[in-house]
């Protein structure tokens, strides 16, 4: 049986991908993203799509009023895809503690998205 060499390529680019080959010619290829940044003391709530901007700038708006927003399912996946990403930017394994600040930032931020029954108004968030 044969000894395989693993030659491993990198690039310094935050998109960039990492490829291991073989001497078989097999090949794989992965994200790499840095991870500079230590957890931050206040987490960024990073900025959505138009429509979900939108859609969070009209409803601050409409709860200052006493109205409530409904998510739709997609709207709420929306939401949680673009705070797995800001999170990932940091860690790809948080901890709990660190959930709960990114979930209190995302609803400080927007009010509108303090969910009715939670004793703080942002657990909903951290548990999803």
């Amino acid at each position: 049986m044969g000894t395989a060499k693993l030659v491993k390529t990198l690039e310094h680019d935050i998109g960039s991908t990492s490829s291991w080959a073989s001497d078989s010619g097999e090949s794989s290829s992965s994200q790499t993203p840095r991870r500079t940044s230590a957890w931050p003391q206040v987490f960024p709530v990073p900025i959505f799509s138009h429509d979900i901007e939108f859609l969070l700038s009209e409803a601050n708006t409409a709860k200052q009023h006493g109205r409530r927003l409904t998510l739709t399912k997609e709207q709420k996946s929306k939401i949680l895809d673009g705070m797995a990403c800001a999170i990932y930017e940091y860690k790809a394994y948080p901890s709990g503690s660190e959930i709960y600040k990114a979930a209190e930032a995302l609803v400080l931020k927007h009010p509108c998205l303090e969910e009715k029954g939670s004793k703080n108004g942002w657990d909903g968030w951290k548990d999803s």
